[in-house]
């Protein structure tokens, strides 16, 4: 009798050790997948990516990972040479420096906050006392949506654009501020001269 209970001690004993493998196995294996799944679309975009760079680049290794910058860099300078790319106003921590501040208060009206400190010593830099002269002379206040073009467009500049911050108040809906916030965003654009 002793014999038989000690038998099926140890049967009971392996049989738990055996489920308690296997629910750690279980677990495991969940961990796996959860953890090192990846979306098959990610991949093949991860792919293109890959093909695209290695097109782009003319690596003496193509399967490097290093960023392509002897490549990459003078499209670049190109570019911003040409003036397609370059905000007029460097900017600070990966952000756009703010030229001038807005907020619609109405369809028809926006509130001038004024111009940023920045602004005034970028046209301080670059010597150009007209539009120096201009900005200063231009105080907060509200301005009427047909005077907004004929008060600031001298912001346009040929070589570059300006970010010009603007925001509403109230309970305006974005579709009421459509085209006042079309005329405030013209003003960071580029002039045709």
């Amino acid at each position: 009798m002793l014999k038989n209970q000690k038998a099926i001690s140890r049967e009971r004993v392996i049989g738990i050790s055996f489920v308690d493998i296997l629910i750690q196995a279980v677990f495991i294996l969940f961990l796996a997948v959860t953890i090192g799944y990846v979306d098959p679309t990610k991949l093949l975009k991860i792919k293109e990516y890959e093909q695209v760079g290695r097109d782009l680049c003319n690596k003496v290794n193509k399967d490097s990972v290093k960023e392509c910058r002897e490549i990459v860099d003078p499209i670049i300078d190109k570019e911003v040479n040409k003036g397609m790319l370059a905000l007029c106003m460097k900017p600070l921590n990966d952000r756009p420096v703010a030229t001038a501040r807005f907020i619609v208060i109405s369809p028809s009206e926006v509130k001038f906050l004024g111009f940023t400190p920045q602004y005034f010593s970028y046209l301080e830099k670059k010597g150009d006392s007209d539009r120096l002269l201009k900005a200063k002379s231009l105080s907060s206040g509200i301005y009427k949506i047909g005077s907004i073009d004929q008060s600031f467009n001298f912001l346009m500049e040929s070589n570059c654009i300006h970010h010009i911050f603007r925001d509403f108040e109230g309970t305006l809906n974005r579709q009421e501020i459509d085209e006042i916030y079309l005329i405030i965003s013209r003003l960071g654009a580029k002039s045709k001269q």
